[in-house]
């Protein structure tokens, strides 16, 4: 697990430079054309020599230091092992956002089943009382007749 902390840039450069050694470039001549971009042999870009500088002293490049640049630089393995290690965490972390949200996704999904359980029990349950309900008012309005029936004088013949 990387624990060396670089700057964005510095970053940048080491992933450019295991690319071309994965590709089976020529580093050497990849730093040179960042370090002297004018192709003159003592003009260095400053920018990249401070890059090159800290990539050098935590170890994941080698290379010769002159007054105003470097030069023969060469990437390390522990170089390479960073950025492998930097990728791996990262394939980590989004396999486990993958997990995560389907994980959210399943969640989501079964709370809609209950959801759907639940609203069908009720509407169940409510069209059997409102059945009920509405036999109960029809029986009584038919007891309700009898009783009136029953009450009342017999007709006179």
């Amino acid at each position: 697990m990387p624990s060396a902390i670089l700057s964005s840039s510095a970053l940048s450069e080491l992933r450019e430079l295991v690319q071309v050694e994965e590709c089976g470039g020529d580093v050497q001549a990849f730093a040179d054309l960042r370090l002297r971009p004018t192709g003159e042999k003592y003009q260095f870009s400053e920018r990249h020599v401070q890059i090159y500088s800290e990539l050098r002293n935590r170890g994941f490049i080698s290379a010769v230091k002159l007054a105003n640049g470097l030069v023969r630089v060469a990437l390390t393995q522990a170089g390479i092992d960073y950025i492998h290690d930097l990728d791996a965490q990262e394939r980590l972390r989004a396999e486990q956002a993958r997990i995560a949200e389907e994980k959210r996704i399943a969640e989501k999904e079964a709370d809609r089943k209950i959801q759907f359980r639940h609203d069908y029990r009720v509407a169940v349950v409510a069209a059997i009382v409102s059945y009920v309900l509405g036999l109960l008012t029809g029986l009584s309005g038919v007891l309700q007749a009898m009783w009136q029936a029953l009450t009342q004088s017999p007709p006179q013949v």
